[in-house]
């Protein structure tokens, strides 16, 4: 196809119809957009939480909205992705949790129990007691004549942690007064790279796999800039789209699709087999699509080593492909529908309980070799506890809650109606459970399938996780072709512009989910940090380097061999009042320089 006949049919398009059945092969059909229960929850198009006031949850940049439609586009004034912690209510209305069915609004049930379960629980406090929250654990003056025996498990484990990710310029440490915290061993000067921390866990939101494309493990765009482009033209024609969020938490500047330039279907099916080119996207390589191992359609990677990663680690227990490891993928996929229409962050504990799992069964095998021991259940029934204990350890590290306790009350919900709004996020976590549990249920660890260990698992997510967010290739395309020479530019333009103004105010949407960073969440808070979370432009402020979802955490200012290392947790432009009362969602008073000086 020319750009002449690009340009010749930009400005119109026949109406696409066609039925979801026929949506679904050609997904299938062309293997690389498949968003298997995604679409029935989109199509709903439910409202998202409005929480953010409470839990002070920022929106990533996502590059400048609200283009006029004859104009480039325009570099973000903010070239930064600054992460906050996350929320886990994010995809669920406070509306959808009250007006449930009557059938639903029951006392929570209890979870039996068995004694190895018991047991197993009993371990799970102990090893979290010494697990403060970073800024968030409520510590006594004074350290407890056990301090030093309960706190040299959490130093041995980050002391192995900060050489596996080489960053030996820090130091995880007990902290008398937040239980643990983050030091320098060095010096670092302003914008030197503190940290870049490796996820525990993490997952991309359902709805955003519309927008992006990327690889499950490391959250790298994969395909092509065509292929980006195409594909979210493609779901946009089809009008399967962000529509609630258009790129901002707001709606502000989001565009509709009627006010957006009709590409026809050839040209988008060019994009996405590849037969049209656009100029200067060899400059934006994107790693190759790498399928899943076990062949569902769910999962992608930027390389095999991304895709035998994720399989040993999280995805042979949750494919939902013939290779799958899950005894049931029909319950599988109940228990993803239902993650997807009420809290996806269901998903994110999941895969926390298969890592487990399969962390579990990789010791015992090995623990077999050298016993030289048959894997039979009767010769490890001593071992059960212990390795699971072991393979428990790295979630172990993250301070948690029960989520249904500490989850902080929207602002729609009255005071009146907490109790009953607790009770149905606690029912709600029961549902999910006992779906997991018909899909991956493992009777050796059977203790990780309580309702207690379920509920702390997404409450370490409320109290630790950040933002995940990638930014976009397809930004810094489109920024490219607007800063080339004009002859360059205006030739560029032929063929991109069309695109650019299809694609609307959404161009430059980002990868975003959330994800449990186990040196990050050790970092305390203050209202005068010396360092953020920051995705790092390239020395011409052009593309960002930081290409994955590893959180980068870089220094704000000048910080001294054996300072601590702080970052925010919320807006610290706010009013002293405003912090402090949605730092008491962490369960804990700021007593920061800033704020024992403000009052």
């Amino acid at each position: 196809m020319s750009i002449r006949d690009v340009q010749k049919a930009s400005g119109s398009c026949p109406e696409v119809v066609g039925t979801y059945s026929e949506f679904w092969g050609s997904l299938h059909h062309g293997g690389l957009l498949s968003l298997q229960g995604v679409l029935s929850a989109r199509m709903r198009s439910p409202a998202r939480a409005e929480v953010a006031a409470n839990l002070a949850v920022d929106e990533m940049p996502r590059g400048e909205r609200g283009l006029p439609r004859e104009k480039s586009p325009r570099r973000s004034q903010k070239s930064e992705f600054g992460c906050r912690r996350t929320t886990t209510v994010d995809s669920l209305t406070t509306a959808n949790i009250l007006s449930r069915q009557p059938s639903i609004l029951v006392t929570p049930r209890r979870a039996t129990s068995s004694s190895s379960s018991a047991f197993f629980r009993s371990h799970f406090r102990r090893l979290n007691e010494s697990q403060a929250p970073s800024a968030t654990r409520k510590v006594t003056a004074g350290v407890p004549a056990n301090h030093k025996a309960r706190t040299e498990p959490l130093q041995e484990y980050f002391e192995a942690l900060v050489a596996e990710r080489q960053c030996s310029g820090l130091k995880v440490k007990p902290d008398a007064q937040h239980g643990k915290g983050v030091y320098s061993e060095v010096d670092f000067q302003e914008d030197d790279l503190v940290l870049k921390d490796e996820m525990l866990v993490g997952a991309q939101h359902s709805s955003n796999k519309i927008d992006c494309l990327v690889c499950s493990f490391c959250f790298r765009f994969i395909g092509s800039i065509e292929l980006q482009i195409g594909r979210k033209l493609y779901l946009q024609e089809l009008g399967v789209s962000a529509v609630d969020d258009c790129g901002s938490s707001d709606g502000i500047g989001c565009s509709t699709s009627s006010e957006k330039t009709r590409i026809p279907q050839d040209a988008i099916q060019s994009l996405m087999n590849s037969s049209l080119r656009l100029p200067y996207s060899e400059n934006f390589p994107l790693p190759s699509v790498v399928p899943c191992l076990g062949g569902c359609k769910e999962a992608y990677y930027c390389s095999k080593s991304c895709a035998e990663a994720d399989w040993g680690s999280f995805h042979s227990l949750l494919c939902i492909g013939h290779g799958s490891s899950s005894p049931n993928t029909e319950a599988l996929l109940k228990f993803m529908k239902h993650a997807n229409e009420t809290n996806d962050i269901f998903i994110l504990a999941a895969k926390v309980i298969s890592f487990t799992i399969l962390r579990y069964k990789k010791l015992k095998a090995a623990h077999a070799q050298r016993e030289g021991k048959h894997d039979s259940s009767n010769q490890f029934d001593g071992c059960i506890i212990p390795l699971l204990l072991e393979a428990w350890k790295p979630v172990s590290m993250g301070f948690k809650r029960r989520w249904w306790d500490c989850i902080a009350l929207p602002e729609d919900v009255d005071p009146s109606e907490e109790v009953e709004f607790r009770m149905q996020i606690k029912d709600l976590a029961f549902e999910s459970l006992q779906l997991l549990k018909e899909a991956i249920y493992d009777k050796e660890c059977a203790p990780l399938f309580s309702l207690d260990i379920y509920g702390h698992i997404i409450g370490m997510f409320e109290l630790n996780n950040l933002d995940l967010v990638v930014a976009s290739p397809v930004e810094d395309y489109f920024l490219y072709i607007d800063d080339l020479p004009l002859s360059q530019k205006k030739e560029a333009e032929n063929l991109t512009k069309p695109f650019l103004d299809a694609l609307g105010d959404d161009y430059s949407i980002s990868c975003q989910g959330t994800a449990f960073f186990p040196l990050q969440s050790c970092m305390n808070h203050s209202c005068i940090p010396n360092a953020k979370a920051f995705k790092r432009r390239d020395a011409y402020q052009r593309m960002f380097q930081d290409k994955d979802g590893q959180a980068t955490i870089v220094a704000l200012r000048p910080i001294f061999k054996g300072e601590e290392i702080t970052i925010s947790y919320i807006d610290e432009d706010l009013p002293y009042d405003e912090r402090q009362e949605l730092l008491a969602d962490y369960g804990f008073r700021c007593k920061c320089p800033r704020c024992i000086e403000e009052p």
